[in-house]
């Protein structure tokens, strides 16, 4: 990867050291049986936290599934990274934290551009956690 050598690197040793047999078995029993998510439009629909699509101009794969869940969930933003493939938050974490950052930050004002959201969410503090948690270990 010539963005981040480095980042690459280690995301290749610490991809070396996964279970040969397990990825083989996620690759065949989970991703390749699982349902297109184009199948689930109307769950998506009735989603009501606020979601951040991250998606990079070079994944054309994920472009168009992209452009469907932002049009589908309520609550969705899309933002898509240019000159970037699959892995933006190894190719650009930078602009991946700016942006899960500034998610947090919309969430914790309140300032969610799509009121509906907020109205449906249980509570406003239940949104921002959820928010979080999904993002888990994602921030590089």
């Amino acid at each position: 990867m010539q963005k981040d050598p480095k980042g690459w690197n280690v995301f290749v040793k610490r991809l070396k050291q996964l279970s040969s047999p397990g990825m083989s078995n996620t690759l065949l029993q989970c991703q390749a049986l699982r349902p297109s998510l184009f199948e689930f439009r109307d769950q998506f629909s009735k989603m009501n936290v606020p979601v951040l699509l991250a998606v990079g101009d070079e994944d054309n794969p994920c472009l168009q599934t992209g452009l469907m869940l932002k049009s589908t969930i309520p609550g969705a933003g899309l933002w898509v990274c240019p000159n970037t493939g699959h892995a933006i938050n190894l190719e650009e974490p930078a602009a991946f934290n700016a942006q899960l950052e500034a998610l947090f930050t919309m969430v914790e004002r309140t300032s969610c551009p799509h009121s509906d959201v907020r109205k449906q969410s249980s509570s406003h503090d239940d949104a921002a956690r959820a928010v979080r948690l999904l993002a888990g270990g994602a921030i590089a």
